[in-house]
């Protein structure tokens, strides 16, 4: 993601080795209620989407638009979004962490922080992950009890199944869009 509302949050509350790696992985948005339309912004046909309270994927090929959407996203709700002091104070001790121990702490850790009244957005995190910490990184997410708008880089039948079994609500862009 381009921009993020975010930057200090994760100044305030996650250690400095940590920021580089999360800045551009996650950000936060107003939460999102109800159908939104993306035939503006995509350049296939009308696109709309139904959001449910928790897990949200959009899921697509490299360049189907799947980050783009997120800024669509970003930028839909009310211009600001209350200052950092709204989120919950933790103290947070990552100690000596990989990149994607980094990725997956901090999702847990934003995810405790950040008000019901939010949602994060997380683009690109699954390709920085292997296999078993993909598997946990969806686990937190799919049960967390807050809304969540991801991207992935499943196509077709993987992004259905994928969201069958995390009972997630799924947007599939690209060719398989509609099969």
């Amino acid at each position: 993601m381009e921009s993020c509302n975010m930057e200090k949050v994760f100044e305030r509350y996650l250690p400095a080795g940590v920021v580089p790696t999360v800045r551009g992985h996650f950000d936060m948005a107003w939460s999102v209620s109800g159908t939104m339309a993306f035939g503006d912004v995509l350049p296939d046909d009308e696109v709309s989407f139904r959001f449910s309270d928790n897990l949200n994927v959009i899921c697509g090929p490299p360049g189907s638009g799947k980050t783009r959407l997120l800024e669509v996203i970003k930028y839909n709700g009310p211009d600001s979004l209350p200052a950092d002091e709204t989120m919950a104070q933790m103290e947070i001790d990552l100690g000596p962490l990989s990149a994607s121990q980094q990725l997956m702490s901090s999702a847990q850790i934003l995810l405790e922080m950040m008000p019901y009244s939010y949602c994060m957005l997380v683009d690109d995190v699954l390709e920085e992950l292997d296999e078993e910490r993909k598997r946990r990184f969806l686990d937190v997410l799919a049960n967390g009890e807050k809304q969540v708008i991801m991207t992935a880089p499943w196509e077709g039948d993987e992004a259905r199944r994928m969201a069958e079994q995390l009972n997630a609500s799924v947007l599939i862009l690209g060719p398989d869009a509609g099969a």
